[in-house]
């Protein structure tokens, strides 16, 4: 009992002292109307703005039903699938009546790209209908400790009487991350839907913080309606701890993720936010022109830098010689965590890489050294930038945007054909039809010149815009490809709209 006490007297001054220095830090802002970030070991609140002030939650609210989902244990039977359910209005995952597939895999997809026709038949899978799964839902809630929520539907859409807080879904959000397989669907960035009849679907990820580079992101959710705005549940883990951040009616989320649990892990002694991580054999690549804004590139793209970026970027600085040891250098940086072999070298070199574009980081860059960095031999560096995932993705006929719009990619002898939709985009609150249009041809223009790249596209491209009204916004998108396809190494020429409004032009095959 008295050693009980000790403990928790011992928890409160930590707490004491993480608060104060809290207050040393600057408080993170942010565009969304209510947004909370809270500690996934015990729900504590970090840090808040209008955590529980009520809204719509939007598709953040398949996080619960993935929840129940997962808890079935229907997860290999075969999912139900109604008109219901497939005339449930947009986002969609693409179910057809007859279609056979497991819940499990229907669960992933729904959860990946956020389809409402799936959510609706994981509902009437596991509960028989959509009342008795959202009763099912609130009892949930209810249980968690979420008690200012109160669910409708299984997928979000907006509905009277059905809302939740950015607190009480962060506490939900937190209970779903502490379950391995839930954990697991919502890490993915792509996957191939498995059916039943042996065919597959290549999906991606709606969640643009998961694919950012964001050191330790792993899930959840995004949403979105006209009534809701843009939501994110965005989750991070770092060593031993998980932070959950969740963002609703928020214009500005990609942006004010990283920033708000940057902050929350600022609370923590770097002890606690360290992997351990064995580096053994010699797996050398070269970074060329080491300066702090490449270490951080590569603290982003590779978690095994995470423990040396902090030495790299003090000892290129002030090397006289050669090489330096990095379990000394570990040391010095107090990576405790990490076990290095003595043949591990951090070494600086006159070298330069000519696997490396110079070009990338010259204007950020002046020094003219190198730095050798050993890797885990074990590293698979094609699954840690998904590689395979990026090039199925070059297959597809059809390419989502970030809006929630889309363009499709018809070659023919003749021609190519590409064609812009604006899918399940339908503008932010206010907007008017026309600067929703014009948006979508926007986002569509820099990805058309990216994929144009990517597949060698040659020859007579038309490219078939969403009809624009103004002859101002033609003249801005036509400049917008044209800047776009400066990064192009191939001749391209723009002819412009033709009478039929489709935009012509050529390029030469590389």
């Amino acid at each position: 009992m008295c050693l009980k006490k000790i403990a928790i007297i011992f928890s409160l001054c930590l707490l004491i002292c993480n608060i104060a220095l809290a207050k040393t830090l600057p408080n993170p802002d942010t565009s969304a109307v209510s947004a909370c970030l809270i500690d996934a070991d015990d729900n504590g609140v970090l840090y808040g703005k209008d955590e529980d002030k009520i809204m719509h939650p939007a598709s953040t609210t398949k996080i619960m039903t993935a929840i129940l989902a997962l808890e079935s244990g229907k997860l290999d039977e075969p999912l139900v699938i109604t008109p219901e359910a497939v005339n449930t209005e947009p986002s969609s995952l693409g179910l057809r009546l007859g279609d056979k597939i497991t819940l499990r895999e229907a669960l992933t997809g729904m959860m990946i790209v956020s389809g409402n026709d799936a959510a609706v038949a994981v509902a009437q899978t596991v509960a028989g209908s959509v009342p008795a799964f959202a009763k099912m839902m609130n009892d949930k809630a209810k249980e968690l400790g979420a008690v200012n929520t109160h669910f409708l539907n299984p997928h979000g859409l907006t509905a009277q009487g059905h809302y939740s807080t950015a607190h009480d879904m962060a506490i939900i959000a937190s209970y779903a991350m502490k379950k391995p397989e839930f954990r697991e669907i919502v890490s993915k960035k792509a996957y191939n839907m498995k059916y039943m009849d042996g065919h597959t679907e290549y999906v991606t990820t709606t969640n643009r913080f998961l694919k950012s580079g964001f050191e330790g992101a792993n899930g959840i959710k995004t949403g979105f309606t006209n009534a809701a705005g843009d939501c994110l549940v965005a989750s991070a883990t770092r060593g031993q701890k998980t932070l959950i951040a969740v963002f609703y009616n928020d214009d500005y989320r990609w942006d004010d993720a990283p920033v708000w649990l940057e902050f929350g892990f600022s609370f923590y002694d770097p002890s606690e936010l360290q992997d351990k991580t064995v580096v053994n054999k010699q797996n050398v690549i070269k970074l060329n022109k080491i300066t702090e804004q490449r270490i951080k590139h590569s603290r982003e793209t590779n978690k095994n830098l995470a423990a040396l970026d902090a030495a790299i970027v003090n000892k290129a600085k002030s090397l006289n010689n050669k090489t330096t040891d990095v379990a000394d250098t570990a040391q010095q940086t107090k990576a405790k965590d990490v076990d290095v072999a003595e043949n591990t070298k951090v070494e600086v070199s006159s070298d330069v890489d000519n696997n490396i574009s110079n070009d990338e980081y010259k204007e950020n860059n002046s020094s003219e050294e190198n730095v050798e960095v050993v890797l885990n031999e074990n590293e698979d560096l094609t699954k840690m930038h998904d590689i395979a995932g990026q090039i199925e993705e070059m297959k597809e006929r059809k390419i989502w945007l970030k809006c929630g719009g889309f363009i499709t990619i018809d070659k023919t002898e003749a021609l190519t054909a590409i064609d812009i939709n604006s899918g399940k985009f339908t503008g932010k609150k206010n907007s008017s039809k026309e600067n929703t249009i014009y948006k979508v041809n926007q986002e569509a223009t820099v990805e058309i010149a990216k994929q144009l790249r990517l597949r060698n596209i040659s020859g007579i491209i038309v490219i078939d815009y969403i009809d624009m009204e103004e002859e101002q916004d033609r003249k801005n998108i036509m400049n917008l490809l044209e800047k776009e396809l400066k990064k192009d190494r191939s001749k391209t020429q723009i002819m412009g709209f033709t009478k039929l409004d489709l935009l012509e032009m050529t390029r030469k095959k590389l």
